[in-house]
């Protein structure tokens, strides 16, 4: 996703291919239905104006589902104008609908195109190269030459256009947060879920608002979690729906204790993951 949104911004040392054709990033987790009634849930909606383009990305780790590509392929501008996922007008409007992903996700994706024959373009990063592989075309031309051709990244992309999801696990949350928890310490601010959000995530506005109460929820989670455990219950406390740090803490002392909490969930995590396999794997 990472790689995705960096094309959209300016930037000297990164490619910004879709930003200097005049796009850019409209929403972060957009959810919608179609007029069928069918729920369409991509990961970025990028607008182009001066194409009157709207392009969805999906990124994908694995496989697709068949379903979930068969409503994509069928998608139409009525859709997307009925559901209100966009500012741009509805006259003349292409959806180009992508699946992103790595190359060990390459060989999935393929095939699963070539058993549904979906017609929706595919686009691989290997590291240095994101490109379009497989049969599956975008509608708008300049789209697809573009990634015909393939974006060249000769540094690494940066993960700070999007650090974490709700799904990731506690200790990465955490990990991504920790930062903007040191800095509401030293400046002795009492803070929101929100506000950590607003500070952590680069692109928090653009989230879709369900994508955003979700990434909310997580956090406030995992951070009233915190004071449960025994040993670290005095780093946070909330009143009012505002999380404090005691501003007489040192630095040092709060930065070992949340080291040492994000470890332990890290352990206990992993502990949880292993248990889950040996249970499917039991007969």
């Amino acid at each position: 996703m990472n790689v995705i949104i960096c094309l959209t911004r300016k930037s000297r040392d990164l490619p910004s291919s879709l930003y200097t054709q005049g796009y850019q990033l409209e929403y972060i987790g957009p959810k919608f239905t179609n007029r069928a009634g069918e729920e369409i849930h991509p990961d970025l909606s990028i607008k182009g104006h001066s194409e009157s383009t709207l392009l969805l990305v999906d990124c994908k780790s694995g496989g697709l589902k068949p379903l979930q590509a068969l409503r994509y392929s069928k998608l139409v501008p009525e859709d997307i104008v009925s559901a209100g996922v966009t500012s741009l007008d509805s006259k003349g409007l292409i959806v180009d609908v992508t699946f992103a992903g790595t190359a060990k996700a390459a060989p999935k994706l393929l095939e699963a195109e070539s058993k549904g024959n979906y017609g929706l373009p595919i686009v691989i990063f290997n590291q240095i190269l994101l490109q379009k592989l497989g049969p599956g075309k975008f509608k708008n031309p300049n789209l697809e030459g573009l990634f015909s051709k393939g974006i060249v990244f000769s540094k690494k992309c940066p993960t700070g256009f999007y650090p974490f999801s709700p799904d990731d696990s506690r200790a990465h949350i955490l990990t991504e947060i920790a930062p903007v928890l040191f800095e509401m310490h030293r400046k002795e601010s009492e803070f929101s879920e929100e506000d950590l959000l607003k500070a952590a995530h680069p692109f928090y506005d653009n989230f879709d608002d369900v994508e955003r109460n979700q990434l909310k929820g997580r956090l406030g989670s995992i951070l009233s979690e915190i004071p449960q455990e025994e040993a670290y219950r005095w780093v946070l406390t909330k009143q009012n729906h505002k999380w404090m740090i005691d501003p007489q803490m040192s630095a040092q002392k709060l930065q070992k204790a949340i080291q040492e909490y994000i470890e332990l969930v890290d352990y206990k995590d992993k502990q949880t993951n292993l248990i889950d396999i040996f249970a499917r794997q039991s007969p």
